[in-house]
């Protein structure tokens, strides 16, 4: 059974000086990372010095497919420490850059990726981000998914999934895997000694492949942080294929979806929340319907007022998810993740390319026939095959989708797990991580998941960031924490920022399947004022889709 939570107390330092100071919400979007602030445990209590010159391993032979490129010695900047920059190279196309500084706290760092990865592991952005680990004096690695050119620029951004097959295998499971194996065998060259503790961090593909080193590869990592999970990987490129071709057919400008969503918050905000924030605690907890709820233009009700009837057609289908044979084999976007919509889930001007349309199209075009020399077409793509069930897909799925729910390897090594997920997310959604984490709990045991594995999704949040909710968490620590001290996360402090790093209000977040209520007459704005209750579970796969939303033979939907 699970335990019954008491009222959580803890709010970070200095709030209630901030408090005073607040500016509005909405004011600055908060950068959303793992904080790596110290809990119980203290990051420095063990400094490790160099056992070798970082030049002396220049050269270095790692094993048949690997060799040390180079490794250079950089010198301290502000809290960033010396240290030495290695980069190993590989027979394939994957590069793994390993910061290891002068002073070591015994532990290692694997960083996750984005979209379809790639990007030079000695651009700026990288090096910034494994310089925001260094300064607690990890050895932190980050690694290119083998495509060091790979841009969200370019239209054909995933065609290396296809001309490079070493390269889709490598994003798909094995660049994580490489970055761990070769993290451990670099400190042991340069400290002469392995890590004592192994971690891993990602958000979006990095939870995906955070979740396919638990399933596929547990000795690889002691800790494990996996956001907004990318876990059914081509389902939901299909997903993102279907919501732009429904929408590139009958669009709606951002004006008129900001009605949609001002109509889903007046009826799930304030109403199901007992605050008037802008945020659904739960959208399963949404009674809006389309159809009653959505005003349909009419006379003089004209847009950016209301949608036309093709237009409510579209936002149904996408909240409704992809229909095969007349079943939804794929839950849609999320109620209250409407605002969040722009860029993301529907391009930010009509004619416009989103984010969901480019990775669709390109997973569709380079990566789903893999292992069949199937060419599929992402416009006329026929979901009536059943991607569930056709065996054309297969390949792809057993490469790249994180599914196996049985993880018990990793807990019996002694592994943690930290998963999380906005409710508001249009890229990702919630639904997978919430049905695998269910699913982990019927494989298990809900007592024997708890022991090792942790769910949180956050209200309001939108994909890795953003959103009107508390988007700065430190999943990071927790999980060091629970690890090396055995400090189990129940709670976790979720902090919406503004642009001068000012806490504007927080939130407690509560491990699923509780969520947080509000304490009526405390203050909204504190952590303290939430308290944990049983919140609703599973699935919901909604029929919203009365009407095919498309003037050609794209699809058919039944009844």
């Amino acid at each position: 059974m699970r335990q019954r939570f008491p009222r959580n107390l803890f709010v970070l330092p200095a709030v209630a000086s901030m408090l005073a100071t607040m500016v509005p919400a909405g004011a600055g979007a908060a950068v959303f990372r793992p904080l790596i602030q110290q809990g119980h445990v203290n990051y420095k209590t063990a400094i490790v010095k160099p056992a070798a010159s970082c030049s002396s391993l220049t050269g270095r032979v790692l094993d048949a497919d690997s060799k040390i490129a180079s490794a250079t010695d950089i010198g301290a900047s502000g809290d960033v420490p010396e240290h030495c920059e290695v980069i190993v190279s590989t027979k394939r196309t994957l590069h793994i850059a390993i910061d290891l500084p002068v002073g070591w706290n015994q532990r290692g760092y694997v960083l996750g990726n984005g979209g379809f990865g790639g990007g030079s592991v000695t651009a700026p952005t990288a090096i910034a981000e494994r310089d925001a680990v260094l300064v607690n004096d990890f050895a932190v690695a980050s690694n290119d998914d083998g495509e060091p050119n790979a841009s969200f620029s370019n239209p054909n951004y995933g065609s290396f999934l296809k001309t490079n097959p070493e390269g889709l295998e490598d994003y798909s499971y094995r660049a994580v895997h490489s970055s761990s194996l070769y993290t451990k065998e670099v400190s042991d060259l340069f400290y002469d000694q392995y890590p004592a503790e192994m971690y891993f961090v990602g958000c979006s593909d990095g939870g995906r492949e955070g979740l396919i080193e638990a399933q596929r590869f547990p000795a690889d990592f002691d800790g494990i942080v996996a956001g907004a999970s990318v876990l059914a990987d081509s389902d939901l490129q299909l997903q993102n294929t279907w919501n732009a071709n429904a929408y590139n057919n009958n669009p709606f400008t951002l004006a008129q979806l900001a009605t949609v969503s001002n109509a889903v918050l007046a009826k799930c905000g304030e109403t199901l929340n007992g605050v008037p924030d802008g945020i659904v605690p739960d959208p399963r907890l949404c009674t809006f319907d389309p159809a009653k709820d959505v005003p349909v233009c009419s006379g003089s009700l004209q847009p950016p007022n209301c949608l036309t009837v093709g237009q409510l057609g579209v936002y149904e289908s996408m909240i409704g998810g992809p229909i095969s044979k007349g079943k939804i084999y794929f839950p849609g976007l999320p109620l209250g993740s409407e605002a969040n919509w722009p860029g993301d889930a529907i391009p930010t001007s009509i004619g416009g390319v989103s984010i969901q349309q480019l990775l669709g199209e390109n997973w569709v075009k380079y990566a789903l026939g893999y292992g069949t020399g199937i060419n599929f077409d992402p416009v006329t793509f026929n979901f009536n095959r059943g991607p569930y069930l056709d065996d054309n897909l297969a390949p792809i799925h057993a490469i790249a989708d994180a599914a196996d729910t049985n993880l018990t390897a990793f807990k019996n090594r002694g592994g943690k797990m930290i998963s999380y997920v906005g409710w508001a997310d249009p890229l990702v959604g919630p639904w997978s991580l919430v049905g695998y984490y269910e699913s982990v709990e019927r494989t298990l045991g809900v007592k024997q998941t708890d022991d090792f594995y942790r769910f949180f999704t956050l209200p309001g949040v939108a994909h890795c960031a953003g959103g009107a909710g508390p988007d700065t968490i430190d999943p990071f620590s927790a999980v060091v924490d629970w690890k090396e001290a055995g400090f189990a996360p129940s709670t976790l402090i979720a902090s919406k920022l503004n642009a001068q790093g000012q806490i504007l209000f927080q939130r407690t977040l509560c491990m699923y399947p509780f969520m947080g209520q509000f304490i009526n007459g405390d203050n909204p704005l504190l952590a303290s004022s939430w308290k944990c209750v049983p919140g609703p579970t599973g699935v919901p796969l909604t029929d919203y889709p009365k009407r095919d939303p498309f003037d050609s033979a794209y699809h058919e939907i039944s009844p």
